[in-house]
Order: C-alpha cells, then structure tokens, then sequence
C-alpha cells in the first residue's frame, strides 16, 4: 500500500517515470549459462509492477 501512494503522489507532477530494470549491464551469451538463467528469474519485478502500474522493458545499447 505505501508504494502505490508513493507512486500516486510521484505522478501528481510528473507524467512518466524512467528508470534502469537492473543495476548491471546485461550478460553475453557466452557468460548465461543455468545458473545464471535462474537467478535472473529469481529477481523481483521492476518497481512500478509493485505498485500494480504498467511497466515496459526497452533495450538500448550503450557505448563502452
């Protein structure tokens, strides 16, 4: 409940919310294997899901 209020109060003044899905860059696929394939999925959902709000995941590649 505090985080849909938090989330309501935030987008009383601001229409959109942009943010990084993961504090990492993303493996390679020479790096994935089992075990890391399992803990990405063991990680929680993006805050905004949290709050019952939609969320969309965008891939964008940045330079080195």
């Amino acid at each position: 409940m505090r985080v849909k209020l938090a989330f309501a109060r935030f987008f009383q003044d601001h229409d959109f919310l942009i943010m990084p899905i993961s504090p990492t860059p993303a493996l390679t696929h020479a790096e994935c294997d089992q075990s890391h394939r399992e803990a990405l999925l063991a990680l929680p959902p993006p805050s905004a899901s949290l709050a019952g709000l939609p969320a969309l995941t965008v891939p964008i590649a940045l330079p080195s």
